[in-house]
């Protein structure tokens, strides 16, 4: 009976459109060489996943109300004020995914939000 109910428990899906980064819950350290596409997968009773979006994302800075942020504002070399608005899309590339959880973890949409503001600045 314990078999049959860790045989069940060891089974997690990564949903579609999305990858999955297997971690262990007890250990919380990561598999840092294997990305998993969407569909199910045997794990082990102790692991789960941590999705990561496999489609385009959205980044908007301007003044919708559907935006990420606020329009960027600066100023010319002649002192004009200057509004940007901006909207551009990204996706995370699925190899890469180990060391973007390395460096952000699964926050690294601020960091993506930070570095687009001090480029197009």
């Amino acid at each position: 009976m314990v078999f049959i109910i860790l045989f069940a428990i060891s089974w997690c899906s990564v949903d579609p459109l999305y990858y999955g980064l297997k971690c262990n819950h007890i250990t919380k350290q990561c598999d840092q060489s294997n990305v998993y596409s969407s569909g199910r997968y045997f794990i082990g009773p102790i692991s789960y996943f941590i999705p990561f979006p496999a489609y385009f994302r959205n980044m908007e800075f301007s003044s919708s109300r559907y935006a990420d942020s606020q329009p960027l504002k600066t100023r010319t070399k002649e002192g004009v004020a200057l509004s940007l608005h901006i909207s551009f899309q990204y996706s995370l590339i699925k190899d890469e995914i180990p060391q973007l959880y390395k460096i952000a973890n699964t926050e690294y949409e601020q960091s993506f939000q930070r570095i687009a503001r001090n480029i197009l600045l």
